[in-house]
């Protein structure tokens, strides 16, 4: 062997050697994601969609009417596929979540690294960030987000005016995925439109016609542009000052809980910078000022995660020195290992009682740590049956309507619901109608999840499919939103509306809508008898209202209990066929916002004939509100 040749093949053996450390660190990465894999109550709120869509009553939350309540289209079509194979929702949006997580991730650490050194350090960056590991198995749309932002960067590294249609498409693909991944990705369009050479605009049009397929379709549809959750959350009225103040409550809540992503997004804005990658620094400030302008969000680092992979790309393409590397993912390990959120301390008991607190300023959750006991892939037990309602009332040939007030519209839409079931919540997410009324006076707030009270007479219009909403300008309005969301899609005046509708023709009508004596109604299937609390969010009552809890059927129960907030007195009365049968005043042990159980005892004269509704009004105090009711036998 010639002596000359001995020095490139142990370069070559070496080389092997470095990119195998690679291969180890994407699989700890997986196993990291295995230990804290978990699925989120509003990836739910989509596969009851995608349920409905399969069920063949079209892309609706809510059978009959057509409301987008999902922000992310093309990934709830790419569940529709996944869940159509596998009809098994649990471990299918795990696996789908993941298995995209680790292609994002390897392309970054494979294709896209200048050397193994670059890519082990940002492996382990992928792997120390609490935000990025909790969303990648979620059930949310951030995995499909990486995969799109990888691909995109990789195809604008190449620099060639050629492949300006394939960067124009996944750039659309992109915001068709969540719309304020534009804000990534533009900046870095606009600067290759430049330089694209004849027929760019030709190539722009043709890259982002699907996203523009998409939006006619969402229009001509819906009748909106947006989803419905964009107009709950961002419609509300609540003054943009306090909104952008929350937004950097966010910012604070990742640096306390999770430092380092954070600090990565910085190094990732500094690297675009100098390595005159400019243009996805400039898409990385936007999104984070985007961020805040919008009051950041109630999950703690969900938003987080599409600019922070944005920042691992450009880390990727930096040079360092393998010494200073080394030493740099060593740093990274030591500082994730000092945090109590670490995920690479997360196991099995992740969440439970003890454990660091799950909320901080703002109500921003430690969402994971909330769902994690319930709905872990290490703590849910081996052989559980996850089968959505609408294929269970199929079978058990359900067929009537009940209208259904719960805390989580996913788990509790997907689960408990059957197909001809109205679900709502307080938050507006599932109504139109709510989603377009300001917001509940006087009512805490937080970021996606803004109250709304209910109009008199909405409840007993979705029971009986007519509009006795008792305000005559919200009677008018909500005539016309019917016409859109539950007309003919073919018919004329219906597009008539919409764009009355979208042009603010009918704005003065909401303005301020009077005749709130709601929530009245809006428990429906309580189990007689029930040996765990039914899934009702807490529903505040006002002075003049009150709260009616329909049973499941007449029930003999002896009596139940129910959970009351408030320093407050409750009159509490049972009724049957419509007749006041018993009424009794009770007090609330608990304090404002937090419910205790009261038992309640019905006489047996009541008993013997039964009841039908349990009906809550106030009688005195403050801060009335009512969640959960179980009969006792």
């Amino acid at each position: 062997m010639e002596p000359g040749r001995t020095r490139p093949r142990e370069g070559l053996t070496t080389r092997r050697i470095l990119w195998a450390m690679v291969i180890l660190a994407l699989c700890a990465h997986a196993v990291v994601l295995v230990r804290t894999a978990w699925v989120h109550d509003d990836a739910f709120i989509t596969m009851r969609t995608v349920s409905n869509l399969l069920g063949g009553h079209g892309m609706t939350y809510n059978a009959g009417e057509r409301v987008q309540t999902y922000t992310h289209p093309l990934w709830m079509l790419v569940m529709t596929a996944a869940y159509g194979l596998t009809r098994e929702p649990f471990y299918t949006l795990i696996a789908l979540g993941g298995l995209l997580s680790l292609i994002a991730l390897g392309i970054v650490a494979l294709k896209l690294a200048s050397s193994p050194y670059q890519a082990v350090l940002i492996v382990t960056l992928a792997t120390t960030s609490k935000a990025l590991t909790d969303y990648s198995t979620s059930g949310l749309e951030n995995p499909l987000v990486h995969v799109l932002l990888v691909l995109f960067a990789s195809t604008l590294f190449l620099a060639r005016p050629s492949n300006f249609g394939r960067l124009a498409l996944l750039a659309g693909l992109a915001v068709w995925t969540r719309p304020d991944a534009g804000l990534l990705v533009a900046p870095a369009l606009v600067c290759a439109f430049m330089s694209a050479g004849p027929r760019r605009g030709k190539r722009l049009l043709m890259g982002l016609s699907p996203l523009i397929a998409w939006m006619a379709f969402q229009i001509w549809y819906y009748g909106f542009p947006f989803p419905n959750t964009a107009y709950a959350k961002l419609g509300a009225g609540i003054p943009a000052l306090s909104v952008a103040q929350r937004g950097l409550w966010y910012l604070w809540n990742s640096l306390l809980w999770d430092p380092l992503t954070l600090l990565t997004l910085a190094a990732g804005v500094v690297g675009a910078w100098v390595s005159r990658q400019r243009a996805l620094g400039v898409g990385i400030l936007l999104y984070l000022a985007y961020v805040v302008r919008a009051g950041g969000d109630f999950m703690s680092g969900r938003f987080l995660t599409p600019p922070l992979f944005m920042a691992l790309i450009v880390l990727a393409r930096l040079s360092m020195s393998r010494p200073r590397a080394l030493l740099a993912a060593g740093l990274i390990l030591t500082v994730s290992l000092s945090t109590p959120r670490s995920p690479l301390l997360s196991g099995r008991g992740y969440g439970r009682e003890g454990g660091p607190p799950q909320r901080s300023l703002g109500g921003i959750c430690d969402e994971r740590a909330y769902y994690y006991q319930s709905w872990g892939l290490l703590t849910v037990p081996r052989g559980t049956p996850f089968q959505d309602r609408h294929r269970a009332a199929v079978a058990e040939g359900l067929s009537t309507r009940r209208v259904m007030w719960r805390k989580g519209v996913g788990f509790a839409g997907f689960f408990h619901a059957g197909p001809h079931d109205y679900v709502i919540d307080a938050f507006a997410l599932t109504s139109p109608l709510l989603a377009r009324l300001p917001a509940a006076q006087d009512q805490p707030w937080l970021v996606g999840h803004i109250k709304r009270w209910i109009p008199s007479g909405y409840f007993e219009s979705l029971r009986t499919g007519e509009n006795l909403i008792h305000d005559e300008n919200l009677r008018q309005f909500y005539d016309r939103l019917r016409i859109i969301t539950q007309g003919s899609l073919t018919s004329v005046s219906r597009l008539g509306e919409i764009v009355r509708m979208n042009t603010g023709a009918y704005r003065h009508l909401v303005a301020q809508p009077r005749h709130y004596d709601v929530p009245i109604g809006l428990l429906a299937r309580v189990h007689a008898p029930a040996t765990t609390w039914e899934a009702v969010w807490e529903c505040p009552i006002v002075p003049e209202g009150s709260v009616g809890l329909i049973l499941n059927g007449r029930t003999n129960a002896r009596g139940f209990d129910i959970r009351l907030s408030g320093e407050a007195v409750y009159g509490i009365t049972l009724l049957r066929g419509g007749v006041e049968t018993y009424s009794i005043a009770v007090g609330a042990p608990g304090s404002v916002g937090v419910p205790e159980s009261v038992f309640v005892e019905v006489p047996p004269e009541v008993v013997v004939h039964g009841y039908e509704m349990v009906r809550v009004r106030p009688l005195g105090g403050t801060g009335h509100a009512v969640s959960d009711l179980r009969l006792m036998e």
